[in-house]
């Protein structure tokens, strides 16, 4: 216990991993209680329809900020990232609103294509989703520059406390105010009145609302009045230019793939397999984003303030703690997931318990890939990052639609494809860092 204590003690990056994990770990308890009841109250096709609705606004919250919230951590000066988080708001509001209109002209066909009524009525709303999350993320960027890790904690467990108990209350109170409206609503077919579309959606926003409210109080120092010398928007626009251009582009691309999957699963299994994947991608990523999440933002501000020559030892230590913890964690996930899911959740969640099992090897390889790739940003050579993310994107894509199996094994395919390639992406980053480390040979005498 002595050991321990002083290790805490000695290693700041620890402590700092530990009161963000120890947030994490409560978010992530919370979402997967609640979803007992909720999952045994909405239905499949309820998940997949939203799950469809989150890929829509999913693909642009991941641009919302032009990916300046990243580049909040960049400056030497707290008034430059101060104005950086200004661009980036500014970004988001334009961003939202742009969505929202395009969310009026892409709605009928959503419904359509889904079966969705609603979505015609309630996608234009997703530019209000976009809008709380995305800047919400930028004031968890801001907090984590000062290294005021616990109101980041506290923040995951109110928005994650907040969206479920929302939207179980919902559920269970929405049908008695529809049997009050029905009468009205007569002939209506918008789908205002599908108590499982209105739960999961308006429960969702109000959740981050919430969560939004609360946030914006801890970064009260966000509104205080600029110095006279600051640097204007224009000028730290032109500078971290590479964040929309390259980054910003790369992300996309990401998202592009990551929600694709989502908009494409109904065309080849349905909407109901669509919520099986959803609900399944949320169980194999509880213990994932446990891991991940804290050591990301943590990870990325001692790597933005790494020196040539202490990226390499950084990057290797941090690899290797994570593959310790992320091998035997989704080894045993992926022997117990197809038994517990339907025991825990009910008997119409059982093909979501094989969905986990199949995604277990990536998502092992996400945890230790994931933090890493921010070493393209630090190092400003986000155009590999971008030529990785396209290659990424395209085979994922590629080997949802032509893939000749059935859906489950067609997932599996995936998996295994998705796993591999951020092996490739760690050799590349790898690349990076001795490049990067080299400098500091070059520069000694």
């Amino acid at each position: 216990m002595k050991r321990l204590r002083d290790l805490f003690r000695s290693s700041e990056m620890l402590k700092n991993i530990v009161t963000l994990v120890s947030g994490t770990a409560i978010a992530q308890v919370f979402t997967l209680l609640l979803q007992i009841p909720l999952m045994r109250l909405y239905s499949p096709n309820d998940y997949g329809a939203f799950a469809a609705f989150g890929a829509a606004t999913g693909i642009i919250i991941a641009i919302a900020a032009l990916r300046f919230d990243l580049a909040i951590m960049l400056p030497s000066s707290d008034v430059t990232a101060r104005v950086v988080r200004n661009l980036a708001s500014r970004s988001i509001i334009f961003v939202s609103l742009l969505a929202g209109v395009a969310g009026l002209i892409a709605g009928p066909w959503f419904a359509a294509r889904y079966n969705a009524p609603y979505l015609r009525w309630w996608l234009p709303i997703g530019a209000l989703t976009i809008f709380l999350t995305a800047e919400a993320t930028t004031r968890q960027f801001w907090l984590n520059r000062q290294q005021a890790y616990k109101p980041i904690a506290a923040n995951r467990v109110l928005q994650t406390l907040a969206v479920g108990v929302f939207q179980l209350l919902l559920i269970l109170l929405l049908p008695r105010l529809i049997g009050w409206l029905r009468p009205a609503a007569q002939g209506c077919t918008c789908g205002f009145v599908q108590p499982g579309y209105l739960g999961l959606i308006i429960g969702g926003i109000l959740g981050l609302g919430l969560a939004l409210v609360w946030i914006v109080r801890n970064t009260r120092d966000l509104h205080n009045p600029l110095p006279p010398d600051a640097p204007t928007m224009w000028q730290v626009a032109k500078r971290y230019q590479k964040m929309p251009l390259l980054n910003g582009l790369n992300t996309l691309v990401d998202s592009v793939r990551w929600n694709g999957i989502s908009l494409i699963i109904p065309a080849i299994a349905s909407v109901a397999s669509l919520g099986q994947y959803n609900r399944a991608l949320l169980i194999v990523q509880a213990p994932a984003m446990l891991i991940q999440g804290a050591i990301n933002q943590v990870f990325f501000q001692r790597l933005a303030q790494a020196k040539p020559g202490e990226m390499g030892p950084l990057v290797a230590k941090t690899l290797r703690g994570l593959a310790l913890i992320s091998l035997p964690t989704f080894a045993l996930v992926a022997v117990i997931a197809p038994w517990i899911v339907p025991f825990v959740f009910g008997e119409q969640w059982a093909e979501a318990g094989w969905i986990t099992t199949a995604f277990t090897p990536w998502a092992a390889v996400l945890i230790m890939a994931s933090p890493v790739s921010t070493v393209f940003v630090v190092t400003e050579t986000q155009q590999r990052s971008l030529v990785f993310a396209i290659i990424y994107c395209v085979v994922s894509i590629g080997v949802l639609l032509i893939s000749p199996f059935k859906f489950l094994t067609t997932l599996w395919l995936l998996s295994g494809t998705m796993a591999l390639l951020l092996v490739v992406q760690l050799l590349m980053a790898w690349q990076v860092i001795r490049a990067f480390d080299r400098t500091a040979e070059a520069d000694s005498p």
